[in-house]
This record gives structure tokens, sequence and C-alpha cells, in this order.
């Protein structure tokens, strides 16, 4: 009866201890997944300097902070952002031409697929 006793007490032991580790080190699915954040396309195509532009995609940040947009490697402003639209606002310090739209959101950099023409709004 002794042995037996020790046996089921060493096997809750165990039980225990396994119990306790399976808490220190979750399971990789017990982690937070975050969303792919996908550009597919924004409006309008051309547009001049100050104009605001709209993003669509996934997956956006609904923070305006959030939601890093630059035109090649100038930073525009973000004027409103919801999960599937971010507006932003053509930086003055662009010249006319071809830029490429990026976002970083959620530790993930997505750009548009084409440029969009920034015109002269002189013009």
């Amino acid at each position: 009866m002794k042995k037996q006793l020790i046996f089921v007490l060493a096997l809750s032991t165990l039980f225990l201890a396994a119990c306790a580790e399976e808490m220190l080190y979750p399971l990789a699915s017990d982690a937070a997944v975050t969303p792919k954040v996908k550009m597919t396309s924004f409006y309008p195509e051309e547009a001049a300097i100050g104009t605001a532009v709209t993003l669509f995609g996934e997956n956006f940040s609904l923070s305006l902070a959030d939601n890093y947009v630059t035109f090649d490697s100038v930073r525009a402003e973000v004027i409103q952002a919801q999960t599937g639209t971010v507006v932003v606002r053509i930086p003055d310090t662009l010249a006319p031409g071809d830029y490429t739209i990026s976002l970083l959101v959620h530790e993930q950099w997505v750009s548009s697929a084409k440029a969009i023409k920034v015109v002269d709004p002189r013009l």
C-alpha cells in the first residue's frame, strides 16, 4: 500500500510539473498573430500636390500615427485611417513626377503596384 501511495504521489507531482511548464511556455498557436497587410489600390492615380489620396487594402491600423506612409522616401500626412482605407495628403515638398506609395503598419511594409503621377497644381 505504501508503494502504491508513493507511486500515486510521484505521478501527481510529474503531472503538476508538466502543467506548470506548459504555463511557462505557451504553444505557438496561443501567440497573437499579426494580420497580413495588403495595399490593393489607390485613388486618384494622378493628382496635384496637397491632394488627398485614398489607399485601399486590408488590415491597416485605425490609429493615424500607426500608419506611416511615404511617396518614395518623403513622408505623407495621414488624415484618416480605417482598417480598409487610409487617406493621405500628397506632400508639398514633392516635385511633379511618378512616385511609389509605401505604407508601414504592424511592422510590415507594403507598396503600391504602380506609381502615382504627381502633377504641378498650376497646370
